[in-house]
């Protein structure tokens, strides 16, 4: 008679988190970004500042999408399913 074993498999709820909600909040965050320098620019009446406002926020959108990919990426390869 075979008697199951049960693994206990690690969680890693901040992992599934970044993979579940990563996209959005790129996105979320380089809107942010992008309100804020509109503000900015509408207030202090330069054109300089909201086009380095545009160019931050793409960074800004640029950089979570890859963290975002990079954490995905991590899950995908170490964690077993």
């Amino acid at each position: 008679m075979l008697i199951p074993i049960e693994l206990n498999r690690p969680s890693y709820p901040m992992l599934e988190y970044a993979v579940r909600y990563g996209d959005a909040v790129a996105v979320l965050c380089s809107v942010a970004v992008a309100i804020a320098g509109s503000a900015w620019s509408f207030l202090e009446g330069g054109i300089w500042i909201g086009l380095g406002a545009l160019a931050i926020t793409v960074v800004v959108y640029v950089v979570g999408q890859t963290l975002s990919e990079l954490v995905r990426l991590v899950v995908d390869m170490l964690l077993p399913n």
